[in-house]
């Protein structure tokens, strides 16, 4: 039996000889006291075997249990209580926007030079973003920009 072969039975019936076929277990067992690559496999064989078989994760206490469904709970009761706010009016959205823009920008919004180029850019921005993409990706882009203002 070669280390090819012996790879293959323990690939097929683990590490434990009980499992081996009878015809294959003699030489098999004679194959890893010989050869030190055939030993190593048959250890790493075993170990893969222990760790598959101990349990993965231990069972949680029952006072755990409980703390976490009560968490879940109360966490669902909150979000049933809480109710959307009502969606703002496009001119409403529009009017917030411009509002935190002067506020970022210290008041110059309002002034009419600056309120033009801004529109003026915009409108560039929205020809290029026009240009570069197909027409139908870009008005439901400017759409979608537009809506969620």
């Amino acid at each position: 039996m070669g280390l090819k072969e012996f790879q293959d039975l323990l690939d097929r019936y683990g590490g434990d000889p009980k499992a081996w076929p009878a015809d294959r277990r003699i030489e098999a067992l004679a194959l890893a006291g010989a050869s030190a690559d055939a030993g190593r496999l048959l250890e790493e064989t075993r170990c893969v075997e222990r760790l598959l078989a101990e349990p993965a994760v231990p069972e949680p206490s029952p006072d755990a249990m409980d703390r976490v469904m009560a968490r879940i709970r109360a966490h669902e009761e909150r979000l049933a209580g809480a109710t959307s706010p009502a969606p703002m009016p496009i001119l409403a959205r529009a009017r917030a926007l411009v509002g935190e823009v002067n506020g970022i920008l210290g008041g110059l919004v309002y002034h009419p030079a600056i309120l033009l180029a801004t529109v003026s850019l915009i409108g560039i921005l929205v020809g290029v973003a026009d240009r570069a993409s197909s027409q139908q990706d870009a008005q439901s882009g400017l759409i979608y920009f537009i809506v969620t203002l």
